[in-house]
This record gives C-alpha cells, sequence and structure tokens, in this order.
C-alpha cells in the first residue's frame, strides 16, 4: 500500500472520528453557532449591506444552476464525454447522499430558530450537513482534477476499452506506472510513483482549491444558512466522497460508462442482466430515501414545524419563495432534492439503450475546425432539447407527494436525461452540425426509434 493510499485511509479515519464527536455534541454546536453568526451579521437587517454583498456572490456557485454550467462546460468542450459523464453523475450522486443525510440528521437552519438572524437564500430544507460544503467540494475536486490531470483530454481507456472488449470482452483500468530510469528495481518508485498528480502533487492549485471551498462554506455561515458545524460536516462527508471515488468508484463508474457507450456485451442476455441491475439498484436507493423519509416527516413536531415557518416568512425577502404547500419545505424539500439520483441512472440506461458511435480521438480536430457559430448553436440546440421535458411537465400539479415526485420531478430528470444522450446527437445530426466523435453520433442508418440490438447485432459489434 503506498503512502498516498495509507494517507487516505487516515483521512477516513478522522473523518469517521468527527462525525461520532459532532452525533454527541449537536446542541452544543448548534448553540455556539448563535453567538457565532450573530457576531459575523451584526445585527444588519439590510441584506445588500456590503457585508453580505461578497459572500452572496461567492455562495452563487454552490447552487445548482453554476454548478450545472461547470459540468455542461465539460461535456460540451472537452473530448473525453466519459469524463465529463463521470463529473455529472458523482456530483448528482452526492447530492443525492446530501438528500439522505439531511432527512437522517433533520437538524434545522440557524435562521429557523433565531430570529435574530438573517436567513439570505432562503433555503427551506434542513441544513445538516451543509449541501454547499459537501457538494461543491465533490464536484470542484473532480472538476480540476479532470482538467489538471488532462481526463477530460484522454481518451486512452474509451480507445484500450474497445480494443479489450473486441479480444476478451473484458478489461481492467489500471494505474499507469512510471519507473525511474535511473533507478528502475526501486521498490518506492514501483509502489508509490504512479503517474504524476498534477492536481494534489501541485501545492498552488490544491491550496487554491482549499480557499475556495472554505469561502464557499463560510459564506453560509455569515448568511444564517447554515452553522459552522452543518458546514463542517458538509466538508467532512464531502471528503470521504472523494476519497471513496479516488479508491473505487471513479474506475467502477468509468467501466460502467464505457460498457454501456460501447456495448462491452457478449450476448443480449448479458445486455439485459446490466440493464435490470441497474433498474434495481435505482429501486433500491429510492426505496431507501422513501423509508427514511416517511421515518423522519412523522417525526417532525407540528409545533417545530409552525416555528421554523414563522421565522421564514418573518423575512420580507423570504415571503415570496415560501410556499410549504409545494412539496418544498423541511422533509418534503429533501425527499424532492434527492430527484439529482433519477438523472443519474437515466444517463447510464439511455446510454445504454442508445444506438451511435463513439470516437472521442476524432473529435479534437473535428471540433477544432468548426465556427464559433456552429460551436455555439450546437449547445443552443443541446440546450433547447434538453429544456423540452421541463416545458412539457412544469405544469403538472399532484397533492401527493408521491405522485409528484415519481410523475413529475423524476419523470422530468429521465426525460432530461433521455433528450441530453439520445435527442440531442439526432436533432445536431438533422441540422448539419454533428462531428466525428461526437457522444453516441448518430447514425442515418438507424432509425430515431432504433434503440435495441439483436443477438446477430451484438456477435458483430462485440467482435467487429
Amino acid at each position: 500500500m503506498g503512502l498516498q493510499f495509507k494517507a487516505e485511509y487516515i483521512i477516513l479515519v478522522i473523518c469517521a472520528v468527527w462525525i461520532v464527536i459532532d452525533a454527541i455534541i449537536a446542541h452544543t454546536l448548534f448553540e455556539a453557532n448563535h453567538h457565532v453568526a450573530k457576531y459575523l451579521q451584526g445585527g444588519v437587517q439590510n441584506i445588500s449591506a456590503p457585508r453580505f454583498m461578497v459572500f452572496r456572490i461567492i455562495t452563487q456557485f454552490g447552487y445548482a444552476h453554476i454548478v450545472g454550467i461547470f459540468i455542461a462546460g465539460g461535456f460540451f468542450l472537452f473530448p473525453n464525454k466519459i469524463q465529463a459523464l463521470k463529473v455529472l453523475i458523482y456530483t448528482l450522486f452526492s447530492s443525492y447522499i446530501l438528500s439522505l443525510l439531511k432527512l437522517i440528521y433533520h437538524e434545522p437552519r440557524p435562521y429557523f430558530v433565531y430570529p435574530d438572524l438573517q436567513g439570505i437564500g432562503c433555503d427551506t430544507e434542513f441544513g445538516k450537513p451543509s449541501g454547499h460544503a459537501m457538494v461543491t467540494s465533490v464536484m470542484y475536486f473532480i472538476l480540476i482534477d479532470s482538467f489538471l490531470n488532462r481526463k477530460f483530454f484522454d481518451f486512452t481507456n474509451s480507445i484500450n476499452f474497445v480494443s479489450g472488449k473486441r479480444s476478451s470482452g473484458h478489461v481492467e483500468l489500471v494505474e499507469v506506472v512510471i519507473i525511474d530510469k535511473q533507478n528502475p528495481q526501486s521498490d518506492t518508485i514501483l509502489n508509490q510513483q504512479v503517474q504524476e498528480d498534477k492536481f494534489l502533487g501541485n501545492s498552488l492549485a490544491f491550496v487554491l482549491y482549499l480557499i475556495w471551498i472554505f469561502l464557499i462554506g463560510f459564506s453560509r455561515v455569515i448568511l444564517g444558512a447554515h452553522s459552522f458545524s452543518q458546514v463542517i460536516l458538509g466538508w467532512t462527508y464531502g471528503t470521504i466522497c472523494i476519497i471513496l471515488y479516488r479508491l473505487v468508484l471513479e474506475k467502477q463508474l468509468e467501466n460502467v460508462l464505457l460498457t454501456a457507450a460501447h456495448k462491452g456485451f457478449t450476448n443480449m442476455s448479458h445486455f439485459y442482466k446490466y440493464a435490470i441491475s441497474s433498474l434495481l439498484l435505482y429501486a433500491i436507493l429510492i426505496t431507501i430515501n422513501i423509508v427514511i423519509y416517511n421515518v423522519v416527516n412523522k417525526s417532525i413536531k407540528l409545533e417545530d414545524r409552525e416555528k421554523y415557518a414563522n421565522n421564514i416568512k418573518s423575512k420580507t425577502y423570504c415571503v415570496a419563495k415560501f410556499n410549504p404547500d409545494n412539496f418544498t419545505f423541511l422533509a418534503d424539500k429533501c425527499m424532492m432534492d434527492s430527484v439529482t439520483l433519477a438523472v443519474c441512472f437515466g444517463v447510464i440506461i439511455t446510454t445504454l439503450f442508445t444506438k451511435g458511435s463513439y470516437k472521442p480521438e476524432r473529435w479534437n480536430e473535428n471540433f477544432k475546425n468548426l465556427s464559433i457559430t456552429k460551436k455555439i448553436a450546437r449547445i443552443i440546440v443541446t440546450a433547447i432539447v434538453c429544456a423540452i421535458p421541463v416545458g412539457m411537465t412544469i405544469f403538472l400539479k399532484f397533492n401527493n407527494i408521491y405522485f409528484h415526485y415519481f410523475f413529475k420531478a423524476a419523470l422530468q430528470a429521465f426525460l432530461v436525461s433521455f433528450c441530453l444522450i439520445k435527442v440531442a446527437p439526432w436533432a445536431i445530426k438533422k441540422v448539419n452540425m454533428d462531428i466525428e466523435g461526437d457522444f453516441l453520433q448518430f447514425d442515418d442508418n438507424n432509425s430515431f426509434f432504433d434503440s435495441s440490438f439483436t443477438e446477430k447485432e451484438f456477435i458483430q459489434s462485440y467482435n467487429k
């Protein structure tokens, strides 16, 4: 075991210890935050005050619209679409885990409890752990790692997978080891000096990342959205997610996406087992979410619910945003936020059932030859296509949260995933703006609805 892996396991232990400590002294930490936040806010009632303005800007970089822009940039601008989808899926999966944790802890936000604190942002779900702290830690880490280590640009694994699939039906993704030419037998080098990490090995880049994550977390405290203990716990769980991603999940997720994209199956039975396993895993995870939601929602006292609602409505800038009858309050909001899981599995399932070529090695040169107008037009076409399901379902209303979740939120999420992976390549092809190397480039020989392989086609594809 290399030093780097030992360090990661030690960090996991430290995180576990802090989670236990936090659970023991949670109430004390929450009360202590009242004095800290009150001091930081200085009793200022004007949310446009200078002390708030900078942090209101910084905190935006943890909200879904900004996070989505960064992730979309990776998909549109770089050749390795598999890496971009890994960033998308793991960020959204972390968000799903966050929604579960918020239900499990069901701790209120500071401004729910203390009327003398501002609650700028008007977030209405539970506050522990901080989503800004947890999800941005994960997302910015993977994004920076993907860019500095050129994972967005390196499509070697995709090429190797296709080669491995055609020869043996299986490929093992492994780290590239760099051997010191002057001391090739060195055990230290063999065990530890894997391909240079240009993120963790770059002190400046890593320190800037830590400062940025700290500022986002601190903004949540000064704006009254979270207690400092909620932010620290968010960083803790974010760190755990990052380490698990690096140790295990990155390669597993890459293999899943490569298999789905390149149809790395020996026969139809293998293909359907893969699809059924994916759907079964989604069903299990969403069932866990529903069970926890039910338990927590029934445990919330009516007087607490009313107290929190009154304190939110006491902030004039929150009145227009607050509608507890629209499944946007406390446990209901956490339940609805878990819909990010539907996007994750929507991407995987749609990729699995979509025919189309993916040759990332051809993408760079072809993309460079496109005019700026066409590059922008491709993004606009994709954005319009993905917005269609939102427009189709935006007016759907249900009085039951489960109907609202499955027949509006989850349906919307699955359809957006379907449009991104299946419909967008078809639309781009129809307006003659597709290029060789696009992810699952639409083939004129197939109809739009031709989504599944026959046994013969699988064998031909596998042995091609």
